[in-house]
């Protein structure tokens, strides 16, 4: 909690190598995609776990604006995490936002707990999330609140290394996919 007190230092490939020799050289292999093969296995599991966090400050965020608040646990990392195999981050902001909502007016017409209201939220996204698929609804895209901005790691992996910028929040960071990518010899993020 006191990254000012790290002392931090960028790696370097060789004993004496220039920091911005590496930086330049890390950059240069992002623009042409041209990396390790192992890495075309990791990116998307990269990508799932910056939008969980993503989304896990959102619902931090709508809850505390209800003065609610949720510690996650097992459930709610695994109903984030299956959300997010069918939708966008963008898209579960909306589940978020909506399951908030529903545990305020909750918590006020029924006058129970704060803590047990705050404990219906995940089972709601889960629920909006389980009828929006089964039902065909076309899931409408939220665009990222300014009071939580997009992250650092957010940003550099989507438009540096990625290179596909807001694609990041509005389309699915779906896992699966990797499985498909690997027997894909036409994979536009392969090895070149």
């Amino acid at each position: 909690m006191y990254l000012r007190s790290v002392y931090w230092l960028t790696p370097t490939r060789r004993e004496g190598e220039s920091s911005l020799l590496f930086i330049s050289e890390l950059e240069d292999r992002f623009r042409s995609k041209q990396w390790k093969a192992e890495w075309n296995k990791e990116w998307r599991p990269l990508w799932k776990k910056i939008a969980l966090e993503e989304c896990l400050q959102y619902l931090d965020m709508c809850l505390a604006e209800h003065t609610l608040s949720l510690s996650p646990g097992e459930k709610t990392l695994l109903v984030m995490n299956n959300t997010l195999e069918d939708y966008s981050v963008s898209q579960v902001f909306g589940f978020i936002w909506r399951a908030a909502r529903d545990a305020a007016a909750y918590y006020m017409r029924e006058k129970i707990p704060k803590q047990h209201a705050a404990n219906t939220v995940v089972g709601a996204i889960q629920r909006y999330a389980e009828r929006a698929k089964s039902e065909g609804w076309e899931v409408k895209q939220y665009r990222r609140d300014y009071r939580l901005p997009q992250s650092m790691v957010s940003r550099v992996f989507s438009d540096t290394v990625m290179q596909f910028g807001e694609e990041g929040f509005s389309r699915a960071p779906r896992v699966n996919e990797a499985i498909a990518d690997e027997s894909d010899a036409d994979s536009e993020y392969r090895d070149a």
